[in-house]
């Protein structure tokens, strides 16, 4: 697959968008990571930095067609087709039409088999703080496959997203147990929210997250974590 040049991204429609110059200050609209500086990042212009100061943004949850374009932007980007996709966003694999409250983030976390240079180009280009994020209000994460902890045989279970707005892009999603799982590990307050809300709206079984967590490789204290942590959620 062909990468775009560098001062182009991929708009909603699938045609090539630049950030106008007058939007943006100095040549930071033409700064891209590419494969030879894999390191840089794209400087937030004064917009964007007024917009987070005083609190003004064009935020929007990731909803089906805002992964898709993530994904159509991602491939023009990496010239990679395939992406796992393991944040929260990885629900709209398997559950298109998920409940709101499910898809209140405003990024993407995904990555390719490919390693890590695909993980600092879509960083660098399409991730938080970028040209893309200020302009459409939400933005890739490009991580790394050991970043979430994840039940033994997982790869076999995941759901392919595909379809005409993702450009040849295939996101390759967790499976809803899997997905949750991680959440269950990180443990942190929004993860355990999302957990409760994807048991509350039937799209998950306790049961089998109970035998997912049996499945996956933890020390003897993160272990006695997650089980404490998994009662209290079906406590709620």
């Amino acid at each position: 697959m062909r990468r775009r040049p560098a001062c182009w991204l991929a708009t909603k429609s699938g045609s090539p968008f630049s950030i106008s110059p007058s939007r943006m200050s100095g040549a930071s609209c033409l700064t891209r990571v590419t494969k030879d500086n894999a390191s840089g990042r794209i400087p937030l212009s004064p917009e964007l930095f007024l917009h987070q100061k005083y609190g003004k943004s064009n935020a929007k949850p990731m909803q089906r067609p805002q992964l898709d374009h993530i994904l159509r932007a991602a491939a023009a980007i990496t010239g990679t087709d395939q992406f796992v996709i393991i944040g929260s966003q990885a629900i709209l694999g398997q559950f298109p039409h998920a409940p709101a409250d499910l898809l209140i983030s405003m990024e993407a976390d995904l990555f390719s088999f490919n390693g890590p240079a695909d993980a600092d180009l879509i960083d660098g280009s399409i991730g938080e703080g970028s040209p893309f994020h200020q302009t459409f209000g939400y933005y890739a994460h490009g991580v790394a496959e050991e970043t979430a902890t994840l039940p033994k045989g997982w790869k076999d279970r995941l759901v392919a997203l595909s379809g005409p707005a993702t450009g040849g892009a295939v996101g390759l999603c967790l499976e809803v147990h899997d997905l949750a799982l991680s959440k269950l590990v990180a443990g942190r307050p929004k993860d355990i929210e999302f957990i409760k809300n994807v048991i509350r709206h039937g799209l998950a079984s306790s049961e089998t997250l109970t035998q997912r967590l049996k499945q996956t490789d933890l020390d003897d204290r993160l272990r006695a974590a997650c089980e404490t942590r998994l009662i209290r959620i079906l406590a709620t």
